[in-house]
């Protein structure tokens, strides 16, 4: 059971409008022998914008107070 939250921003600029829809999701840290997982809110998942796809390598941060996730950098062969 996650709870979300869609948070939404209409912006007008001239004769245009964006609307940019932003989900947000609550979730824990599980533990299970020595590994520690974070479940993302399928409402997050399965929005249009999420950036990753499953079996995906990911790179995970820790910046201030933050946990930061990206898709690994594929590196240029020179």
């Amino acid at each position: 059971m996650y709870a979300y939250t869609m948070h939404i921003k209409i912006c007008i600029q001239a004769l245009h409008t964006v609307i940019v829809v932003v989900l947000q999701g609550e979730t824990k840290i599980y533990t299970s022998g020595g590994r520690h997982s974070i479940y993302i809110p399928s409402g997050l998942v399965f929005d249009s914008a999420f950036p990753f796809t499953a079996g995906e390598t990911l790179t995970i941060r820790i910046e201030n107070d933050r946990i930061v996730i990206e898709k690994v950098k594929k590196s240029r062969k020179d």
